[in-house]
């Protein structure tokens, strides 16, 4: 773990209280006596060891970070050299045990995030972890959402095994790692919420809610692959038995709920039932890219209904919307909504 000069100035700098420029001098002449200024403030083992390493003295530089590390659990770059030198030397428990002491001490560490990526690509350390995180303190909950900022490959793997091991996130932390993860892949969102609460409806409907069970909550307690309510005047709904009831005291048309699902490119059918003489309806547009897409007309019997989309070959999810005409003061429902590729 190689820095610049300027980057040991920098670090110098807070160490010591003083400028980079004022602390040149120093650095020039002893880095580790610079470093060591202050030998009990947090970080400065571990900076002496980056100085060291800066003037190529590999093996003080290594004798050095090993007593930083022993020194106790809050110094940032202490504990990722630890779990690195963990992981290398197949002890993948230790590595867990110093990635959560990271975890806890730094969260925010610039280091935090790319050495627990390295923790999750291996397998012994990533179940240790795992185990680990069924704690259920702060430190755990942070773990995934860091992983699905970077578009881990290690996130899912982890979920998995963290699920496995009877962890589960609060709801907060769930709607926040699973919408992370959408927003840079929406495959991987959904992965990631299958693994932390298994499949659900998916393989039935195409969609990983078919219930309507989140209508109930704000929109921001409510992942992109459930359905969540959207702002509409004079409109209040809820479900029960896998139904999603609309009582409406606006006389203007409006979409009152959407979900996301996952899809190739292609055509698809969407089906449901519903109720009335103006009956709700789904819609569906791209959500990834945001944009219109072919609709064709609906199709009755009885109170069964359905019509077919387009998918173009640049979308990669579709946001799914149930529509309200404008009947006025009414009730009405919606059930058994689905998706299905036809070619």
């Amino acid at each position: 773990m190689r820095l610049a000069a300027t980057g040991v100035l920098a670090g110098l700098a807070v160490l010591t209280g003083g400028s980079g420029a004022e602390r040149a001098k120093i650095f020039q002449r002893d880095p580790v006596e610079a470093a060591l200024a202050r030998p009990l403030q947090p970080g400065a083992m571990a900076l002496a060891a980056l100085a060291l390493q800066a003037e190529g003295r590999e093996a003080a530089s290594g004798l050095v970070i090993r007593a930083a590390a022993m020194q106790g659990w809050r110094d940032p770059l202490a504990q990722s050299w630890a779990v690195q030198q963990a992981l290398v030397s197949g002890h993948p428990n230790i590595a867990a045990e110093r990635m959560e002491a990271l975890l806890r001490a730094a969260p925010e560490s610039a280091l935090a995030a790319p050495v627990l990526a390295s923790v999750t690509a291996d397998g012994d350390a990533r179940r240790a972890l795992a185990k680990r995180m069924t704690i259920g303190e702060p430190w755990s909950d942070a773990v995934l959402p860091m992983l699905a900022e970077q578009g881990s490959p290690g996130l899912v793997p982890l979920a998995r095994e963290a699920r496995r091991s009877g962890y589960l996130p609060a709801r907060a932390g769930l709607v926040d790692a699973v919408g992370r993860a959408a927003q840079r892949d929406p495959a991987l969102g959904q992965d990631l919420l299958a693994a932390l609460a298994g499949p659900r409806d998916l393989a039935r409907t195409g969609l990983w809610d078919a219930a309507f069970a989140a209508v109930k909550l704000p929109r921001d307690q409510v992942t992109p692959f459930e359905w969540a309510r959207m702002p509409a005047a004079g409109v209040a709904l809820s479900s029960a038995k896998g139904r999603l009831n609309v009582k409406r005291t606006a006389h203007t048309p409006a979409h009152v709920a959407a979900i996301t699902a996952v899809v190739a490119p292609g055509r698809y059918r969407l089906t449901w039932h519903a109720s009335g003489n103006e009956p709700l309806s789904l819609h569906a547009v791209c959500a990834f890219p945001a944009r219109a897409l072919e609709n064709a007309r609906i199709q009755q019997h009885a109170d069964e209904f359905a019509r077919t989309i387009t998918v173009p070959e640049d979308c990669r999810a579709v946001r799914i919307r149930v529509f309200a005409p404008s009947s006025g003061p009414s009730q009405s429902w919606l059930s058994q909504p689905s998706i299905e590729r036809i070619d």
